[in-house]
């Protein structure tokens, strides 16, 4: 009998690592193998390449990437513009895959086998969606981020794309708000 694979999903918030100890307990209890994936968009990497630089956010957990925003796009030759680009997107996933390192200790302490994978794409459920399916993955395992209304509406939901698409079943755990 093959190994359950679990597909666990993270954007680098303290919301989306609500789904981390589930994950690892449900893996160990059945000896399944773990992908922890995180997404970055083309768009993030063209707003990156047009603004700035891609770092870590000193808002968020140490070593979390996340899109540096300014006001005021910075001017580049096309050629610089480009180098820069790949070399922003080099360091994402340098921190992309130290961010998903230190969020996989709990899997680690509990003796789970997990890949860390970080991962390009158009939008972030596409990009887990066809993760999920080139793994066949049996497990999407998500935290949702509570939006529910017009600000659902508004900022799209990630989970409800996922489970709408039928690819695997999905595990989703509601963050505690404080």
């Amino acid at each position: 009998m093959e190994k359950m694979k679990i597909l666990c999903t993270l954007d680098g918030s303290s919301e989306s690592e609500a789904i981390i100890c589930p994950t690892a307990e449900l893996a160990a209890r059945t000896g399944a193998s773990v992908k922890l994936l995180t997404v970055l968009t083309y768009e993030d990497v063209a707003m990156a390449t047009r603004q700035g630089s891609l770092k870590p956010d000193a808002g968020k957990r140490p070593g979390a990437v996340f899109i540096s925003r300014t006001s005021e796009p910075i001017p580049l030759p096309l050629e610089e513009a480009y180098e820069g680009r790949n070399q922003r997107l080099q360091s994402w996933r340098v921190h992309a895959i130290e961010y998903l390192s230190q969020v996989s200790q709990p899997f680690r302490d509990l003796g789970v086998h997990v890949e860390l994978v970080a991962a390009m794409g158009d939008e972030p459920p596409r990009a887990i969606i066809e993760a999920a399916r080139e793994d066949s993955v049996d497990l999407i395992a998500m935290s949702t981020h509570g939006r529910s209304g017009i600000s659902a509406m508004v900022h799209g939901s990630v989970t409800e794309a996922v489970l709408s698409s039928g690819v695997a079943p999905v595990l989703l755990v509601r963050p505690k708000l404080s």
